[in-house]
């Protein structure tokens, strides 16, 4: 393989990329890269590569730095949020397995009243032909757990507005 060398190279690759090929006299440098093989190829590569750069300098469209700072603040605000949500969906997690656990250990006593009210709610409907009768009679209140049961659907009824405004709320 024959490796050439020039001493004048990184003249002419300097002169080419930064735009001052061609302009007027250049201390002999056109006509040395005239008559040497190397620079010529030099050269040839070299304005094909600057003529690239500048075609892709001009096509190039940058956003408005506006657009870049309003991005910007977006994903930080979005950071921002999704880690102050973590801990709060940890504590919801843990609420709701401490929620199952609860009505595991509690429902061993309320499933058999709540079963029979049930039944003895749909045996009122077939046998009455009445669904209003059917529904006057029936109380939870008879059952063993009836009372607690009520008093914390009612509860839960009255804070669901509550709860609704303070998760929609923007503050």
């Amino acid at each position: 393989m024959n490796i050439r060398e020039c001493p004048r190279e990184g003249e002419v690759l300097d002169a080419v990329l930064s735009g001052r090929w061609g302009e007027g006299p250049g201390g002999g440098l056109s006509e040395h890269a005239r008559a040497c093989g190397v620079c010529r190829d030099l050269v040839q590569v070299a304005e094909a590569v600057a003529s690239d750069y500048r075609m892709m300098l001009d096509r190039a469209r940058v956003p408005p730095p506006a657009l870049l700072w309003w991005r910007s603040e977006l994903r930080v605000r979005q950071e921002v949020a999704r880690t102050a949500v973590r801990p709060i969906t940890l504590a919801h997690a843990f609420a709701a397995a401490a929620a199952v656990g609860v009505g595991v250990a509690l429902g061993r006593d309320w499933i058999g009243p709540l079963l029979d009210l049930v039944r003895n709610w749909y045996g009122g409907l077939a046998g009455t032909g009445s669904a209003l009768d059917a529904i006057a009679g029936l109380s939870l209140a008879d059952t063993p757990m009836g009372l607690p049961l009520l008093l914390a659907i009612g509860g839960c009824l009255m804070l669901a507005p509550l709860a609704a405004w303070l998760i929609l709320s923007e503050d």
